[in-house]
């Protein structure tokens, strides 16, 4: 069954958890208490995203049928699931048999009906004990629960892969620089016909990866070792962490020379933004007409010229940007009233210039919560553009030049295969001007500004990236209430290297 592994990897990612209110039998004593504890723990671990199931509750707790039958209805389990979009349930039931308390966890898939694991252990309360659910509850319950999370035979899992790095969703509560994960695909899963519990899990390792950097939820690792046969990928499992000063070195499986191999090792994450530097290669068009297009001039020509960004991580999330970009171009434009060239053009034409900057402060929203997932942004900041071509009054030509003091922008980055993706961004001038020089048409009554890229990505590692698309810079205005419309256009083929450090 080696075909089901990527099936089966994704079937059972077990990354979000929701925790139903606790049944006993002793009018509720324990459901404040086990709230609480569940609370306590699950803040202080990485592995699962925690979701409480208030509404769920209070629906189930005013129903006719007893609450102790509806939490072990599966139909009814899995309708919580799919409602509040919660992959797994920690089902918990306390029964007082004497002076002791036996308690029992079950963590569910919801959605499949299967059971995950379950767990029961006795508990014993200090004679008369004051804070019969306080610390001592409390840390007994953790303990349990992590007795019930380890008789799942891993422990995490990759949640992307970038080159030879990898991000795994486990953070500074489980794992520790240097340490080495063994990172499998789960293979087969044997489930009890009866019962619906899972009684055997069988894996085939695919490689390591040694922990180079680490946060509070996620952590990046390096691959040095990878199965001929199986590709490391996302959805893999963590079956065991190996610290540090017990790690086995083990040789990479890779076709890399011993010197590569040592350039890949000095290579680590980036941690602090990008530059990036590019060209453009495309055309330029001028409209200068009537309100109804019918009068004026009409132009264009061949665009070339270079471009370089810069982005600067403040934070994870927050970060700052900068661009520049410079623009020549030839020009000839004709008359629309009679269709001939203009006098400038048929002379032999000209050229012309274009430039711009722009300077953002923005934030991203990491949607899987790691730097090499799907991510979006949004960003406010100010842009400048200006064209520069001959003064000739009689065919309404001249330099011109655009701002807006306010921009918005927003985009989005969407990884399609390891080194693969895709990119969008819009900036649109929120508070804008534009005018004349050498010339004028009067005073204008309106702006715009606005600027699109849409391409996709290759990266060569975590450093370096060819983006390739076509971007496209627009800047328009309105002069003497409408009767004049002044439009520039270019639409360009905007290759670039971007460097992240």
């Amino acid at each position: 069954m080696a075909w089901a592994g990527p099936d089966l990897d994704r079937k059972y990612t077990l990354e979000s958890v929701g925790f139903l209110r606790t049944w006993d039998n002793v009018d509720g004593l324990f459901v404040e208490y086990m709230a609480k504890a569940f609370r306590d723990y699950f803040a202080s671990q990485s592995r699962f995203r925690v979701q409480e199931l208030q509404k769920a509750d209070d629906v189930l707790v005013r129903a006719k049928i007893p609450y102790s039958e509806l939490i072990q209805d599966p139909a009814v389990l899995q309708q919580i699931s799919k409602s509040l979009r919660v992959e797994t349930l920690l089902r918990s039931r306390v029964w007082k048999e004497g002076e002791n308390y036996r308690i029992t966890f079950d963590w569910i898939h919801a959605l499949k009906n299967e059971q995950l694991a379950t767990h029961t252990f006795v508990y014993s309360p200090e004679p008369n004990a004051k804070d019969f659910g306080g610390d001592r509850l409390k840390e007994r319950v953790a303990d349990e629960l992590k007795a019930l999370f380890r008789k799942i035979p891993f422990q995490g899992q990759v949640t992307g892969r970038d080159g030879d790095w990898v991000t795994i969703d486990l953070g500074t509560s489980a794992l520790k620089k240097g340490d080495t994960v063994i990172l499998s695909t789960l293979e087969d899963v044997r489930i009890h016909p009866m019962e619906k519990s899972i009684v055997e899990w069988n894996f085939a390792e695919t490689g390591r990866a040694e922990i180079d950097q680490i946060e509070e939820r996620i952590a990046f690792g390096k691959i040095n070792a990878e199965s001929p046969n199986r590709q490391i990928s996302r959805f893999q499992k963590v079956t065991k962490i190996l610290p540090k000063q017990d790690k086995v070195e083990t040789p990479a499986i890779t076709s890399q020379s011993t010197e590569e191999a040592e350039i890949e090792d000095r290579r680590e994450a980036p941690r602090l933004g990008w530059v990036s530097g590019g060209i453009h290669m495309g055309g330029f068009t001028r409209d200068y007409t009537s309100s109804s297009g019918t009068a004026g001039f009409m132009g264009g020509g061949f665009l070339a010229g270079a471009k370089a960004s810069s982005q600067l991580w403040l934070t994870r999330q927050f970060f700052v940007e900068g661009s520049f970009y410079y623009d020549f171009f030839g020009y000839g434009q004709r008359d629309l009233s009679t269709g001939s060239p203009s006098t400038l053009t048929s002379a032999g034409g000209m050229s012309g210039s274009a430039s711009g900057f722009s300077l953002y402060a923005g934030y991203s929203y990491l949607a899987t919560g790691h730097f090499f997932g799907p991510k979006a942004w949004v960003k406010l900041g100010l842009r400048s553009t200006g064209y520069t071509l001959p003064v000739a009054v009689a065919e309404n030509l001249g330099p011109s030049s655009f701002s807006s003091i306010l921009a918005l922008g927003i985009g989005g980055d969407l990884p399609i295969r390891d080194r693969l993706g895709a990119v969008v961004s819009l900036d649109i001038g929120l508070f804008r001007s534009g005018g004349e020089t050498g010339f004028s048409s009067g005073v204008p009554d309106g702006a715009d500004d606005v600027q699109m890229f849409l391409g996709g990505y290759y990266k060569w590692d975590t450093r370096l990236a060819l983006r390739v698309g076509v971007e496209v810079v627009a800047n328009g205005a309105t002069f003497s209430t409408g009767s004049t419309v002044l439009s520039m256009r270019s639409i360009s083929f905007a290759p670039s290297l971007q460097y992240y450090f």
